[in-house]
């Protein structure tokens, strides 16, 4: 790659395309028609030889390169080397010459045919792959595994190839060079110039592959909520299609996305981390949470919610909790006097608070006088009336008050 320019190689490639013969046997069969020439002028009277040696190299040479049998860099390669045999101060050091010119020849396809028949290469030495017409991440790949090294050199232009794909690659595929060496790669940087196309309805990954493939990008991206095409598609363009396009430039889009409604979980008694885990379960977000005190609930367990259970709300938005941090209690005394008539028997006292019956004490005595102070407590102050229940029978009805502090 360092001695032969690119430019050069390129037309020595191009000219071999259409040659049936491999490169051995075009040398060898140029090597043999120059020595019959040779021969031939040498026998042939001086004036007659010269004549047929320069007039039978000219049109043997033409014509074989236009029938394609030959390739014309093989034909310049062998009549330089051959006329160079005779500015050689010996006729025996120059047919030596030709001779080992010869062996070399045959050398080399010996070892040509060795390395086509998948003989190991020599240690230290590497196969290039080809990687032409792929993308470049997949020609790193190759030239890595093969342990060469890629390396990217000027994109270029193309109206037929997508960019990012190898267009070029020097060392050409099939050489043998050092582990390690270096791969130079000409990537297509796409058309020219574009034309936009109609996006509009396409997902996001969809237009941005199709711009790619055009040379261009997505500059920016806009959502816009009120749309009735799907998640993600595609609503505006800007430019318009059939704008005419420089290759790189950009293309603002503009893609719909209704919102993702979701309904709350109904999140009463739960504790605070269980309600944390049903709204994650249910696309929301745990929103404020106040701690206060609340009767009927225990501590730690949540009173109220906003918004309500069976609310819809938008994904990812939260809800507002309530927890029971301390459940205030007030008290009042009661001095409890009755005549119980047999052991054993259970007392039972229930207040009545908003038409809500609920149990505050209960004991079990024997029969006799019963005459006891009661300390009784409850969540809600004022004025309340008690039930007192002996063996599950009503005894009597009293009306006392509950009060903070009281003792």
């Amino acid at each position: 790659q360092e001695m032969i320019p690119t430019r050069l190689l390129l037309s020595i490639i191009e000219a071999k395309r259409d040659v049936p013969f491999s490169t051995a046997l075009e040398i060898i069969g140029m090597i043999i028609a120059f020595e019959l020439l040779r021969e031939a002028g040498l026998r042939l009277p001086n004036p007659i030889g010269d004549t047929i040696s320069i007039i039978g190299a000219l049109i043997v040479g033409q014509s074989a390169v236009e029938a394609r049998v030959v390739s014309a860099i093989a034909i310049i390669v062998v009549a330089t080397s051959g006329i160079a045999c005779y500015t050689l101060p010996s006729q025996d050091l120059g047919a030596v010459v030709r001779l080992a010119r010869l062996a070399l020849v045959v050398a080399a396809a010996v070892t040509a045919l060795c390395l086509s028949a998948n003989v190991p290469l020599p240690v230290g030495k590497q196969e290039v792959p080809s990687v032409v017409g792929v993308k470049m991440e997949e020609a790193a790949a190759r030239l890595d595994a093969a342990h060469l090294v890629m390396e990217v050199g000027n994109s270029r232009f193309d109206e037929t190839v997508a960019p990012g794909i190898v267009l070029e690659q020097l060392p050409v595929s099939g050489s043998t060079v050092r582990t390690g060496d270096t791969v130079k790669v000409t990537v297509s940087a796409g058309p020219e110039m574009a034309r936009l196309p109609d996006l509009s309805g396409m997902q996001l990954e969809e237009a941005q592959a199709a711009l790619e493939q055009m040379g261009l990008k997505v500059a920016s991206v806009s959502r816009v909520a009120d749309s009735d095409m799907a998640r993600n598609c595609v609503v505006q363009q800007k430019p318009v299609k059939g704008t005419i396009l420089r290759n790189g430039a950009g293309v603002e889009l503009t893609i719909s996305d209704p919102p993702i409604l979701r309904a709350v979980p109904d999140l009463s008694r739960c504790s605070l981390e269980e309600a944390q885990q049903m709204l994650e379960s249910a696309g929301l977000s745990l929103g404020t949470v106040e701690y206060d005190y609340a009767t009927g609930y225990e501590l730690g367990q949540i009173y109220r919610q906003s918004p309500e259970a069976g609310a819809q709300l938008r994904e990812g938005e939260g809800v507002n909790l309530w927890v029971v941090t301390e459940v205030k209690m007030y008290t009042c005394k009661y001095q409890l006097t009755l005549d119980i008539k047999k052991d054993d028997s259970e007392i039972s006292i229930f207040v009545e608070d908003a038409s809500i019956y609920k149990e505050i004490s209960s004991f079990v005595v024997d029969r006799g006088t019963l005459d006891v102070e009661l300390n009784l407590e409850n969540e809600n102050p004022g004025q309340k009336t008690l039930i007192i229940m002996v063996n599950d029978e009503e005894i009597k009805r009293e009306s006392v008050v509950f009060a903070e502090g009281e003792e």
